[in-house]
């Protein structure tokens, strides 16, 4: 881990006492990771390939150590989610919130779940998941803003949610729309891809077109509910994406700053929570 918000520390100081990260023992390995200030993540057993979550935050503000020690017992996760004030797992048989933002999640069957995310709002995280390819949201303060037409994107979906802005994909149509503002009737969509990939950052959306990045409005054209040209998600004055020319595997997002895995390099580019760009990724 790296670039806390003035780089004049580590975000994470790997030989803390106070803090530890949690360490594997022998013939487990680490399998994903979530995080906006506090972390979770799931370890594998590969001998019998049984999992278990652990989580763990660099230092002491609240709501970070709310998603540490208020941890419950998940058998077998599988997914993660973990947002500033709140984390969800999923398991086979179960989906799990808590912290302090969590909300009521749905009843809903755990084992057809593929996709989960929450926001950065410390005020009440907006969660979603993606369950038999239909996207199911709850909590958060604007729950009734997901628009309609995000519910009805057929076929197989991406999710990705941002502080201000949400994103909801199937593998042509791109759905957004603004937490704060409108209402369950305003959204934002570009159409006409083939999306492998879905990251959203701050007022910055990013999907991964085939094997190639696209991002911002210059890219995906967006238009409004009424199919007229609009560039709510503009194209940014602090976060510039670079030329990547190796196929791309997989796209993540933060606060303000993207990553991205191609061909075997992790690729990163935007600013930290001072906008100052974020450093070079450590080798």
């Amino acid at each position: 881990c790296w670039d806390n918000y003035d780089k004049s520390s580590p975000l994470i100081d790997l030989e803390s006492t106070a803090y530890p990260l949690p360490r594997l023992e022998e013939g487990y390995r680490w399998v994903d990771l979530s995080g906006n200030g506090n972390f979770c993540a799931i370890a594998l057993e590969m001998a019998t390939g049984s999992s278990a979550l652990h989580c763990f935050s660099p230092s002491e503000p609240y709501y970070w150590t709310t998603i540490r020690d208020s941890k419950p017992t998940v058998s077998q996760p599988r997914l993660i989610a973990v947002s500033t004030a709140a984390a969800c797992a999923v398991d086979e048989s179960s989906l799990l919130c808590w912290g302090d933002a969590a909300g009521e999640w749905p009843d809903i069957d755990a084992s057809s779940i593929t996709d989960i995310a929450l926001n950065a709002d410390t005020n009440g995280a907006l969660a979603c998941a993606i369950a038999d390819e239909a996207l199911h949201c709850w909590g958060g303060n604007y729950p009734d803003k997901v628009p309609q037409e995000a519910y009805n994107l057929p076929g197989k979906k991406f999710v990705s949610l941002g502080l201000n802005n949400n994103c909801v994909a199937n593998e042509s149509t791109l759905i957004c729309w603004d937490t704060t503002g409108g209402t369950a009737s305003t959204y934002y969509k570009s159409t006409g891809h083939e999306i492998n990939g879905l990251a959203v950052a701050d007022y910055r959306v990013c999907i991964v077109a085939g094997e190639n990045l696209k991002c911002g409005n210059q890219s995906l054209g967006f238009v409004d509910q009424e199919g007229k040209s609009n560039n709510w998600f503009g194209d940014g004055n602090y976060i510039t994406e670079p030329d990547i020319a190796a196929p791309i595997a997989q796209i993540e997002a933060g606060y303000r700053h993207f990553c991205a895995l191609a061909e075997g390099d992790v690729i990163c580019w935007g600013v930290n929570a001072s906008y100052d760009p974020i450093s070079e990724v450590p080798k």
